[in-house]
């Protein structure tokens, strides 16, 4: 069932179903053919079925992270050619009823390669986070280069909080920091913890990895 094309396991999660069943899911990191996800009812092996092999359609290459809200499976996707997908269902086990979240990676473009990483905060809030490929937009301007961030209430619809379309510019308003690689909430408070430039030598860029928090 598993292959040498599945590079890595992406993400896991615990998911109740609409019908009260508890189910386990695992995704793959597949740059040939496209993710593939799995469900278990025990997790042991040989309990394992595959629910999609191809990427949800478009032959995404990985998925980063699953999380419910509202009844609804979600995951975070990456694809180095098209760019990050969301992608979101409430009978995850059947592989057409998937629907995608947003269009053109939510307005940025194919730069935009990863939704790297995903939280439900404790008020139901929903917070995305990017990767955005500065090696891939070397004359974009740097105002729309580094990390953008969304946040939702319903799942939806999603305003941008970090990027050039909001009051604090992509990265923070550092080119350099140009994805979030995760983000958590403690005592209320979300943090977000940032990735530079793994690709260029080290004096090509400032600074390394930072932690911001949210101030509401």
């Amino acid at each position: 069932m598993i292959n040498d094309k599945q590079k890595a396991f992406g993400a896991m999660l615990e998911y109740t179903d609409k019908y009260g069943e508890k189910l386990t899911y695992a995704a793959t990191w597949n740059q040939r053919d496209g993710v593939h996800l799995l469900v278990s009812e025990t997790g042991d092996s040989g309990s394992w079925s595959i629910v999609m092999d191809d990427g949800f359609g478009d032959r995404t290459t990985a998925i980063f992270q699953m999380l419910e809200h509202n009844g609804y499976l979600y995951c975070c996707t990456g694809n180095g050619a098209t760019g990050f997908k969301l992608y979101r269902s409430n009978n995850p086990t059947e592989s057409d009823s998937w629907e995608k979240i947003g269009d053109d990676n939510f307005g940025i473009g194919t730069h935009a390669k990863y939704a790297w990483a995903m939280l439900k905060r404790s008020d139901n809030t929903l917070y995305l986070t990017t990767l955005i490929f500065n090696l891939f937009t070397p004359f974009a301007p740097n105002e729309q280069k580094g990390a953008y961030i969304f946040k939702s209430s319903d799942g939806l619809t999603w305003d941008q909080i970090v990027g050039p379309g909001s009051d604090t510019g992509a990265g923070f308003g550092d080119h350099e920091n140009l994805g979030v690689r995760s983000v958590c909430e403690i005592n209320g408070t979300v943090y977000f913890g940032t990735v530079a430039n793994p690709f260029f030598p080290n004096f090509l860029v400032s600074h390394g990895y930072e932690i911001w928090k949210l101030v509401d």
